[in-house]
């Protein structure tokens, strides 16, 4: 036999775990799709975010770059 023919041989029979591959991947898209869904519908939900009070708290963990 020749090189292709091993290798055509070799991934036939790993058809079913690629298979089950693609099965997984496409469940996997499926809930990251659902849970972008749920994200957009709690930011259309929830009251804008307010700016932070305190000038120098840019990145909302209450430390100001003064304290960091």
């Amino acid at each position: 036999m020749d090189r292709l023919e091993i290798q055509t041989k070799e991934l036939m029979a790993r058809r079913p775990e690629i298979d089950e591959i693609d099965h997984r991947h496409a469940y996997l898209q499926f809930q990251i799709d659902q849970l972008l869904i749920d994200v957009e519908a709690w930011n259309d939900f929830l009251p804008p975010r307010n700016e932070a009070e305190n000038g120098g708290d840019k990145d909302g963990d209450g430390e100001s770059k003064e304290n960091s």
